[in-house]
């Protein structure tokens, strides 16, 4: 239950490359915390997840902002991920 922990973690799902993380990845995109959401989206990214792009779509309005980078918003990071992956 690490905060930091919970953070690394879908970040090296998505550096591994194991398209089996996809699932679980998806599922953690109803995660409360943005900044958990905006990770998740990268690794979904990094993995080439294009049956996420739906699922995306529905995170475009999510203005909340994560602690990461430049306070990247979810619906930034969704954004670029679906111009990434179409």
């Amino acid at each position: 239950d690490d905060p930091e922990t919970q953070s690394i973690v879908p970040w090296s799902l998505g550096q591994i490359g194991d398209k089996r993380a996809i699932p679980p990845l998806i599922a953690a995109l109803d995660a409360d915390d943005p900044s958990k959401r905006v990770l998740v989206i990268y690794a979904l990214e990094a993995l080439h997840a294009k049956e996420v792009v739906p699922r995306l779509l529905t995170l475009v309005n999510d203005d909340r902002r994560s602690r990461f980078g430049a306070l990247v918003t979810v619906s930034e990071a969704a954004k670029a991920a679906i111009a990434t992956l179409k």
